[in-house]
């Protein structure tokens, strides 16, 4: 699983991927690993280390973002925070939230919005690339950009 400290080696997956991904995790040794996986995987990525900087990335880039990938729970700014002010701007966003503590989130939020989609914590970096490629093929099947790459399942992270 995907946790800090851990792997340093991570495996390329067999679909080569576009698009630019905002990574937002305040975990730094989680968002390097997040940022090399994704890079490798063949995104542009973009990275902050809460919601507060996240804005002010989003703000200075002028392309298109195609997904934020970001932590529910951060100092000054959590994830569902961020994503409303993103939407301000960014409209059509789409969104990938990750938590390590989904169950007292959940327990507190209550019900979850529509098109609400969670990656618990931990998770293997493989996981990470096949949500983030289904995610953008639901955004292009919409219309909103290129036709997304067959997915073949990546492998495994080897321990």
């Amino acid at each position: 699983p995907l946790a800090a400290g851990e792997a340093e080696h991570v495996v390329a997956p067999a679909v080569r991927a576009s698009g630019t991904v905002l990574v937002v995790e305040d975990d730094e040794p989680i968002r390097r690993l997040v940022l090399r996986t994704l890079t490798q995987a063949g995104f542009h990525v973009l990275e902050a280390a809460d919601g507060e900087q996240a804005l002010r990335v989003s703000r200075e880039f002028k392309g298109e973002i195609d997904l934020v990938v970001t932590d529910i729970i951060m100092p000054r700014m959590g994830g569902t925070e961020l994503v409303a002010q993103l939407r301000v701007e960014r409209p059509d966003i789409r969104v990938l939230y990750t938590s390590g503590y989904a169950e007292e989130f959940f327990a507190q939020r209550g019900e979850l919005d529509p098109g609400f989609d969670l990656l618990a914590k931990p998770y293997m970096p493989a996981v990470l690339v096949e949500r983030v490629i289904h995610k953008l093929s639901i955004r292009r099947a919409a219309g909103l950009g290129e036709p997304a790459p067959r997915a073949v399942p990546p492998p495994r992270l080897r321990s």
